[in-house]
């Protein structure tokens, strides 16, 4: 029985902060449809087209997100250090290749994709300038998820706590009442593109010190 507790606490050590860490996406997600409101309805049609369009493209992030968190606790746990180093590398090549392709493609299908769910061009004109702005920042967002989920698996969850919490707290949320102020609809989708590029730069970046940090350690 004791052995089970233990094996549920750190089960738990895990979880809850994982599980705060996805929690952040959707609530980021209804703070931005509240801002968006207040640019009237067809704005909040626009802006829930490109919500499902978004997903869809991200299926490749996510798969690779999913892959990334057993490949780092296993390798962390047998100090395969070097392994997790090229592993980085790999993801950043794969989102930032990815990403790119997706971008163009995307923007070029945009007005289509966007037009299968509405006639109106109000509401077409707001998905299709969300997917040109933000999707030039997936790549981003896709070495983030990447990064979280190395985190987790290495059993080390604060780190995509603090991670998802600095990029919408500290990063989106002062950028997109600054951008909102100063360029409207627009510049609120901007921040969301700066916020996904400035903090996929910090957690690869925190990514490499982990590792080395972790090499260094005795075992």
């Amino acid at each position: 029985f004791r052995d089970i507790l233990d094996s549920w606490k750190h089960m738990l050590q895990i979880g809850i902060p994982a599980m705060v860490t996805n929690a952040i996406i959707p609530i980021s997600s209804g703070i931005v449809v509240a801002m968006v409101a207040d640019f009237g309805i067809h704005a909040v049609a626009g802006y829930g087209i490109a919500m499902r369009l978004e997903p869809m493209a991200l299926i490749p992030f996510y798969a690779l997100s999913a892959v990334s968190s057993p490949f780092f606790g296993q390798n962390y746990g047998a100090r395969k250090f070097n392994r997790l180093l090229e592993a980085r590398q790999i993801i950043m090549r794969f989102c930032m290749g990815f990403g790119l392709v997706l971008a163009i493609g995307m923007s070029l299908l945009a007005p289509y994709l966007a037009s299968l769910f509405s006639d109106s061009s109000a509401v077409t004109d707001v998905a299709t300038q969300y997917i040109w702005i933000v999707a030039w920042s997936w790549g981003a967002y896709g070495i983030v998820m990447s990064v979280n989920a190395a985190f987790n698996g290495s059993g080390r969850p604060l780190p995509s706590v603090m991670i998802s919490s600095a990029r919408v707290i500290f990063v989106f949320l002062p950028l997109a009442f600054l951008g909102r102020w100063l360029f409207g609809l627009n510049g609120l989708f901007a921040a969301s593109t700066l916020a996904n590029l400035v903090i996929g730069l910090f957690a690869f970046s925190w990514l490499k010190r982990h590792i080395t940090s972790s090499a260094a350690d005795p075992p």
